[in-house]
C-alpha cells in the first residue's frame, strides 16, 4: 500500500496512505515500521524552482503553478488525450463588497461586474509532501493584512482523480468580496450545478441574475460535451458564471455596513478570523455524469479512519461492506434506524437525471432481507402504487420494489428519491477482496449462521485441522474433520475462523461470522 509519514512528534507518527474502501464499508489496515520507505511512483512528482513557479504530476493530471501562486495550467491525461482545462490563470479575486439596504444578504450587481484586483504577493512556495501516496505544494500570500495558504495536493491511485486546493485564509479585510475564478477551455453557454436532489442549467449572469446558489459542484461542459471541467467545493454555495468560459466560486462575503440592522444581525459585520475550505477540480470525458458526482462525494463526505489496539490472535474481516449498489446512476443517501419500528431505513436517489428500470441495493451483512414497505420523508407507510389521480405526482408510490435474498430491487425515475423499511435477517458475512491462500493450499470457505449453529464446506480432500478465535483472541474451538461439512455449535458472538489441511501452514479465512 503506498504510504509517507506525514508529521512526527512526541512519539506519534501521522501516515498518509491510499485505502481502498467500498462506499458503506470499513477495511482494516495495519500499520508497521518498515526497513525501507516505500517505493516511489513514477506517476507522482513534485517540483519547485523558488518562488517563480511548480509543477506537480499524477496518473491523471500535470498542474503547473506560476510565480503569484496561481495555478496556471492543469494537463488532462485522460481527458481527450491530454486536454488543457484552463485558458488562464485561477485565481484569487477580490472586489468591492459595499453593502445596500441588506449586506449581510445582498452581493451588488456593480460589485460583482467590477474590475478585481489579485492576491499576488507570495511570500512562500515550498514542497509540503513528497511521497508515494500524495505530494502538495504550500504556496503562501498576503493581501493587505490578510494571509492566504494553499495546499495544493494530488495523490496517487484512483485518489488522484481529482485536485484538491485546501485554503486557510486568516481574514481581517473590511467589505471586501473574495472569489475564485476558474477560466476554462470548454467553453459553454450553459453551466449545471447541483442542487442535492437535482441539477439545474442557467447561462451566463445578468443583472436580474448573477450571484446563484450550488451545492457540491458545479461543471463546465463544453458545448460540444466532448469534455469538462467540474468543481467541487465543501463548504461554500455562491456561484457566478461570467462568461461562456468562465465560472467564480465566491469565497468570503465580507460587506461594508448598509442601511438595515436586522436585529442587531452581525452578519454584515466583517468575517474576521480564519477560514478553512476545500475546493476542488475534476477534468473529465463527456459531461458531468461521467463521475462529478461521485467525487464530489468522496470530497464531502472523506474517509473516516480511526485508530484501535491490535488483538493478538485475532483476525477481522479485511473489508466488510453494509450496503452496496449495482450501478454509480444510485445514491444512497442515508442508512438508519427507523423512528417507527426496530427495522432499518435506506433512502436512495437517482443521480444522472435519466430513469432507471433496475437498480438494486445489497446489504452483504444481512442474511436475506425478510421484508420491506416504503416510506415518505417523514417514514409514514406507503400503501400502494397510483394512489393518486395524478400521474406525474411526486407524493405517489412508484412501481413495486421486490427482494431476493439480500438485495432490493427497484425502479428511479429522473432524479427521483425513495425511502425504505427493511427487516433484515439475521447479520452474516460481508467481505470484499479476499486475500487467500492459493487452491493447493486452502479452498473457498462458505458460511452459514443460523439458530447458534455455523455450517461450513471445505472443498479440500484430507484432514482439516479447524481452530475458531473470539475476538479478543481466544481459541473457543479446535477440532479436527476429514469431512467437507462441518457444524459447529456456538454462543452468539463473533468468530474467526482458521484451518491447516494436510498439516500445511495455517491460513486465515477473511470472513467473520455475526450471529
Amino acid at each position: 500500500v503506498p504510504a509517507q509519514i506525514k508529521a512526527t512528534g512526541n512519539n506519534i507518527d501521522t501516515i498518509v496512505f491510499i485505502a481502498t474502501v467500498p462506499p458503506a464499508s470499513y477495511a482494516v489496515y495495519e500499520a508497521a515500521a518498515a526497513p525501507v520507505a516505500n517505493p516511489a511512483d513514477s506517476t507522482l512528482t513534485i517540483s519547485v524552482n523558488g518562488t517563480t513557479s511548480a509543477t506537480l504530476s499524477n496518473a491523471y493530471y500535470t498542474v503547473t503553478v506560476n510565480s503569484t501562486g496561481d495555478i496556471s495550467g492543469i494537463i488532462a491525461k485522460q481527458v481527450k488525450g491530454g486536454q488543457q482545462l484552463l485558458s488562464a490563470p485561477s485565481r484569487y479575486e477580490m472586489r468591492t463588497d459595499q453593502g445596500d439596504v441588506y449586506p449581510a444578504w445582498d452581493i451588488q450587481y456593480a460589485n460583482e461586474t467590477a474590475t478585481p484586483s489579485y492576491v499576488t504577493a507570495v511570500t512562500g512556495m515550498t514542497v509540503a509532501e513528497s511521497g508515494p501516496a500524495r505530494v502538495s505544494l504550500i504556496v503562501t500570500r498576503t493581501y493587505g493584512s490578510s494571509t492566504f495558504t494553499q495546499w495544493i495536493r494530488l495523490a496517487a491511485g484512483e485518489a488522484g482523480r481529482r485536485i484538491d486546493v485546501f485554503n486557510a485564509i486568516n481574514w481581517n479585510q473590511t467589505g471586501r468580496l473574495l472569489k475564485v475564478g476558474f477560466p476554462v477551455t470548454s467553453s459553454c453557454d450553459s453551466a449545471t450545478w447541483d442542487l442535492g436532489i437535482g441539477t439545474i442549467r442557467r447561462p451566463n449572469m445578468t443583472a436580474n441574475r448573477y450571484e446563484v446558489p450550488g451545492q457540491q459542484w458545479a461543471d463546465m461542459t463544453a458545448n460540444d460535451r466532448t469534455y469538462g471541467m467540474s468543481i467541487l467545493n465543501n463548504c461554500k454555495y455562491g456561484w457566478n458564471k461570467e462568461s461562456n468560459g468562465k465560472l467564480n466560486l465566491t469565497l468570503i462575503h465580507s460587506p461594508s455596513g448598509g442601511g438595515y440592522n436586522y436585529q442587531q444581525d452581525q452578519s454584515s459585520v466583517a468575517l474576521v478570523g480564519i477560514h478553512y475550505f476545500t475546493y476542488s477540480l475534476y477534468g473529465h470525458n463527456n459531461d458531468w455524469t461521467n463521475g462529478t458526482v461521485q467525487q464530489a462525494g468522496c470530497l464531502n463526505q472523506p474517509i473516516y479512519a480511526f485508530q484501535t489496539t491490535a488483538r493478538a490472535g485475532a483476525y477481522a474481516a479485511r473489508v466488510m461492506s453494509f450496503v452496496a449498489t449495482d450501478t454509480s446512476e444510485v445514491d444512497v443517501m442515508a442508512i438508519k434506524k427507523a423512528e417507527k419500528s426496530g427495522n432499518f431505513v435506506v433512502r436512495v436517489r437517482e443521480t444522472m437525471g435519466r430513469t432507471i428500470t433496475n437498480a438494486h441495493v445489497r446489504f452483504p451483512c444481512a442474511s436475506q432481507i425478510l421484508s420491506f414497505v416504503e416510506l415518505n420523508g417523514i417514514e409514514d407507510t406507503l400503501t400502494a402504487p397510483d394512489t393518486l389521480n395524478d400521474s406525474a405526482s411526486l407524493f405517489k408510490v412508484q412501481t413495486r420494489a421486490q427482494i431476493s435474498g439480500d438485495t432490493l430491487k427497484f425502479s428511479l425515475t429522473k432524479y427521483r428519491p425513495r425511502t425504505f423499511s427493511l427487516t433484515l435477517g439475521q447479520p452474516m458475512v460481508g467481505v470484499i477482496n479476499q486475500k487467500l491462500p492459493p487452491p493447493t493450499a486452502i479452498g473457498v470457505w462458505s458460511f452459514r449462521s443460523d439458530k447458534g449453529i455455523i455450517r461450513m464446506y471445505i472443498p479440500q480432500i484430507g484432514t482439516h485441522d479447524i481452530k475458531i478465535y473470539s475476538l479478543n483472541g481466544h481459541v473457543v474451538d479446535r477440532r479436527t474433520a476429514t469431512t467437507h461439512s462441518v457444524i459447529v455449535k456456538l454462543p452468539k458472538g463473533i468468530y474467526i475462523v482458521s484451518v491447516k489441511t494436510n498439516g500445511m501452514s495455517e491460513a486465515i479465512i477473511q470472513r467473520v461470522v455475526n450471529r
